[in-house]
């Protein structure tokens, strides 16, 4: 009898059941919300570089007295700092601690929505290591709502909802709402993020029009709605609040 071969190119892989793989996501996304949750635990009472934090510390109390940035007094941010710091204090209450809550929201919504957003193409497994990956390593490196937290969750959540759907205008999609939410956001948070933001939208509405994915007149409709969420909308709401 002839040696049998090492082994069978007809025979089926074995791939994990549907029960196996759904324990599999289930661990991967315990495992980074407990990392998410424990860098938090051991940053959130550490204060040592007041240079930048001092911004946000007073930033609720300065908007509670009335005071708006760039009119009452001296900012080197934009407007949506202070306006979220504010609304966290109005939820957790007015001291650091209460303040640190903000940037644990920041780390485990944004890395939640990534997810969502990457699940199509990826799957949910792939999608959660990816978006744990962006949550352990940017949105958790501050432990209040920070500038740079918030420019990384507005340029990755817009990015990935124009790559999965980049007609802006269809705003009965969950995708197109996102991508909408993330640019006015980005527009008052921090501009050199949101410049990077507004290039890759604009690259992807190009794409779609490129590759024959969009109309002309749908690629106009979606320019114009990046054109409104990007510039117009957060610089009318600066100037509205700000005067």
């Amino acid at each position: 009898m002839p040696p049998s071969p090492p082994y069978d190119r007809g025979r089926p892989k074995a791939e994990p059941s549907p029960s196996g793989r759904k324990w599999l996501t289930t661990a991967i996304l315990i495992c980074f919300t407990c990392a998410i949750i424990a860098i938090w635990l051991r940053n959130r009472d550490i204060l040592r570089e007041l240079y930048d934090y001092s911004s946000v510390i007073v930033a609720a109390g300065k908007i509670e007295a009335g005071l708006r940035p760039y009119v009452d007094f001296r900012s080197t941010m934009q407007s949506a700092i202070y306006a979220l710091n504010r609304g966290v204090e109005l939820l957790f209450g007015a001291n650091y601690l209460a303040l640190t809550w903000g940037g644990l929201i920041v780390s485990l919504g944004g890395g939640a929505a990534l997810a969502w957003l990457w699940r199509r193409s990826f799957g949910w497994t792939a999608a959660i290591v990816l978006a744990g990956t962006v949550a352990v390593s940017g949105f958790s490196q501050h432990v209040v709502v920070f500038y740079n937290p918030v420019g990384l969750l507005c340029l990755s959540v817009g990015s990935a909802a124009l790559a999965h759907d980049p007609r802006l205008w269809r705003l009965r999609s969950p995708e197109a709402v996102l991508a909408c939410l993330a640019l006015v956001l980005g527009g008052t948070n921090k501009i050199n993020f949101h410049a990077f933001t507004c290039g890759i939208a604009a690259l992807l509405i190009a794409r779609a029009w490129w590759m024959k994915e969009s109309s002309g007149r749908a690629t106009l409709a979606s320019a114009g709605m990046l054109a409104l969420c990007g510039a117009v909308l957060p610089l009318g709401l600066e100037l509205l609040w700000t005067g």
